[in-house]
């Protein structure tokens, strides 16, 4: 006798007898007509047994036919989940929020996916965030259409989870961050922290119009990270001379210094900021020329023109670093021949540098008269 021509009880009396899922895809898969009797079967034995891999196949491929299965067989659309062995935690609104298809976000909301899922502190993200992170416009938009909480925090001085992660975004225009800017989610913060943890993810992740886009809204640009560094020294890290302009003309206090004592001209002298440099230098912003002419002459920085404002801020062209080496010593050790004939145009001596006229030749490729190395 054919299987198929087999009574439907006698058919599922024996599908409930197979303790494999593998083994019961099998026997559904003999025919179409086992297939449809089976299929629901299928899915609600992986559910009974807690496995959850039809589920998040189903909304990481976009296939709104087998999540509606999955749904059907009574998967838990609002518990935390392994998606795959040693994965970060997450629910499956959440996941979808990443992955980019509205329409699976749409069918888990209808079929009772919470925005704000209860347990969201233990995984750090909702799904707003991570749809916010990956600058997914319309998946956050309809989040917060269904009620989708803009102001979840981890804390008072941290602000809006999702404004955070929307600041990080660099595939994105402005749009999702205007969004929640527009639903208020800088008014339940206090000044002090209004938008500061934003603002540092987007000077950090190098976002100049979303940072001009939270200062206009009002988030304070007067702010510390954790290690002390202020937004100036933040955008110059990020090689960024046009934001920290933009923190500096606010009003930012010159002689301001991180938590390891360094100042302004010491992270434009680091990080090669030159026109900020000559900002500082112009309005007498006060640091150890000396040491940081030590820096500026090391190749790695902006060479003849950052070393030409510290001479001109008053650094010695003979000071020694702590191993007694001159800057024309340093510039010679890094091959800068402008750097090298800057300083010797400064009168740095090649006595001095432990130089003598063929080392000069060398690297330069002409003789050089210093009156300062003339022994009478």
């Amino acid at each position: 006798m054919a299987l198929q021509t087999l009574p439907l009880e006698l058919i599922e009396s024996i599908a409930d007898k197979i303790d494999s899922g593998a083994d019961l895809s099998a026997f559904s898969r003999t025919s179409r007509h086992l297939n449809k009797i089976l299929d629901p079967r299928l899915y609600a034995f992986y559910t009974r047994r807690g496995s959850d891999k039809a589920l998040f196949f189903s909304i990481a491929e976009g296939y709104c036919s087998v999540l509606n299965k999955t749904i059907q067989s009574g998967a838990d659309l609002n518990s935390l989940h392994e998606w795959l062995p040693g994965a970060r935690f997450t629910t499956p609104l959440a996941f979808a929020a990443g992955t980019g298809h509205v329409e699976i976000v749409k069918l888990l909301l209808k079929h009772g996916a919470n925005p704000n899922p209860a347990r969201w502190r233990e995984i750090q993200q909702t799904p707003l965030s991570v749809a916010a992170g990956r600058g997914n416009y319309e998946i956050a938009k309809i989040l917060i259409e269904a009620g989708a909480d803009v102001y979840t925090t981890v804390g008072v001085e941290s602000g809006s989870l999702a404004l955070y992660a929307a600041a990080c975004c660099s595939d994105q225009d402005d749009n999702l961050v205007q969004l929640l800017l527009d639903k208020g989610v800088l008014d339940v913060s206090p000044q002090e922290y209004k938008g500061t943890c934003a603002l540092e993810s987007a000077i950090q992740c190098g976002n100049p119009s979303t940072v001009k886009l939270l200062v206009q809204a009002g988030a304070n640009p007067v702010f510390k990270t954790f290690d002390g560094l202020t937004p100036a020294m933040l955008a110059m890290e990020v090689g960024s001379e046009d934001l920290a302009f933009l923190f500096l003309e606010t009003g930012a206090d010159l002689e301001q210094t991180c938590d390891r004592g360094q100042g302004l001209v010491w992270y434009a002298v680091m990080h090669s900021c030159t026109n900020v440099l000559r900002y500082l230098l112009e309005r007498g912003c006060s640091a150890n020329y000396d040491a940081l002419l030590q820096i500026s002459v090391t190749g790695v920085r902006a060479g003849r023109e950052m070393t030409g404002l510290l001479l001109d801020a008053g650094a010695s062209v003979e000071q020694q670093d702590e191993q007694g080496k001159t800057p024309l010593r340093l510039a010679f050790q890094y091959k800068d021949k402008g750097v090298m004939e800057l300083l010797m145009e400064r009168g740095a001596s090649l006595k001095g540098a432990g130089l003598d006229e063929s080392q000069h030749r060398s690297l330069v490729g002409r003789p050089w008269l210093n009156p300062s190395d003339i022994s009478l």
